[in-house]
């Protein structure tokens, strides 16, 4: 709906990933390594433009993952909690203009019905 060529899901359980698809997952990936190697060969090295962490306890090394896998301008959405920490070099931010964003319901209030949500 939001315009994306390619929705990539990195899940360890099959079921999941099979459920992605149904949901319009173009590709799956049993683990990040495997989901980064094909995103540099279809984009030229040049990565992806989002990456959304929707786990359900976020942990170091899925943001690590997300944040390997964008490129530059590219943004990190976090939607999971946890004791997860953000440990990064200050250039892989100002040098590449990446962001990393935290979203509770899509950025809507879910206790008000508004249609653009």
């Amino acid at each position: 709906m939001a315009g994306a060529e390619r929705v990539i899901v990195v899940d360890p359980v099959e079921f999941k990933r099979d459920m992605a698809k149904v949901f319009g997952a173009t590709h799956t990936f049993e683990t990040a390594e495997e989901a980064l190697e094909f995103v540099r060969g279809i984009t030229w090295g040049e990565l992806a433009d989002h990456a959304l962490i929707t786990v359900g306890q976020l942990h170091d090394k899925v943001i690590a993952d997300a944040l390997n896998i964008i490129g530059k301008s590219g943004q990190v959405t976090i939607t999971a909690v946890g004791p997860g920490k953000i440990r990064a070099n200050p250039g892989q931010f100002i040098g590449y203009q990446r962001r990393i964003k935290g979203h509770v319901y899509g950025a809507c209030n879910p206790l008000v019905d508004v249609p653009a949500c």
